[in-house]
């Protein structure tokens, strides 16, 4: 099975700290920050793995 290299762009990546961000500085919740990073890097793992699988329709 390939694997690929899952690139998170720039404007994604900024959005995602803003959420931990809030969630860290404002609700204070660290926890959650932490999860929330933690679903994302296991996200990317995931699609790492699948990206083969998935079809692209080419609007």
């Amino acid at each position: 099975m390939d694997s690929f290299n899952v690139i998170i762009s720039p404007k994604a990546l900024s959005q995602l700290n803003s959420y931990i961000d809030y969630l860290q500085y404002t609700l204070l919740n660290g926890q959650a920050a932490y999860n929330v990073w933690q679903d994302a890097l296991e996200t990317r793992e995931k699609l790492s793995k699948i990206a083969d699988s998935l079809r692209y329709s080419g609007f």
